[in-house]
């Protein structure tokens, strides 16, 4: 039987098996006009966003945004990519994936591409984008330090 991962851990195990292959990379960050799972940027300088959706009922669901709209009108990342944990695998075949979308299944230790996603326009990431995505990895890196911290002193003054 296969395990059925959470958001946040398939968000992980995206990122671990994916992390080599990627320039930067943010997590839960608003790009456009919407939140994005994941933002990642290429070592060729294109965005694609990953998506990730833990039921069937969420996938179907995110179909109906309009965020749809923009990508399928060149409108947004480079690329844009379903993330499923593999357990919906048999769940979501006769789900059609969007023209604009790609689709990968996450496992534990791999990814499955089961459709690529189609390159939907040939603008590069610019600076205002990279820096972005640093200031959010920043940010995130600063709120998890103080988090450490501030459970570090806590646990000083109950001794």
């Amino acid at each position: 039987m296969i395990a059925k991962l959470a958001a946040w851990e398939t968000q992980y195990r995206l990122y671990q098996n994916l992390w080599k292959s990627w320039k930067w990379a943010a997590p839960n960050m608003y790009m456009w006009f919407w939140e994005s799972d994941i933002i990642v940027i290429s070592k060729a300088n294109y965005i694609t966003e990953y998506e990730i959706k833990v039921s069937v009922s969420d996938y179907k669901r995110d179909n109906t945004k309009k965020k749809h709209y923009y990508l399928a009108h060149g409108y947004g990342p480079n690329r844009f990519m379903y993330a499923l944990p593999v357990d919906l695998k048999y769940k979501i075949q006769d789900i059609p994936i969007p023209d604009h979308a790609g689709l990968c299944l996450v496992y534990k230790n791999k990814i499955e591409i089961i459709k690529r996603a189609p390159l939907l326009h040939k603008t590069k990431a610019n600076d205002t984008q990279m820096e972005k995505i640093y200031k959010s990895n920043h940010r995130k890196a600063w709120k998890a330090m103080n988090i450490i911290a501030k459970e570090k002193i806590n646990e000083l003054h109950r001794n």
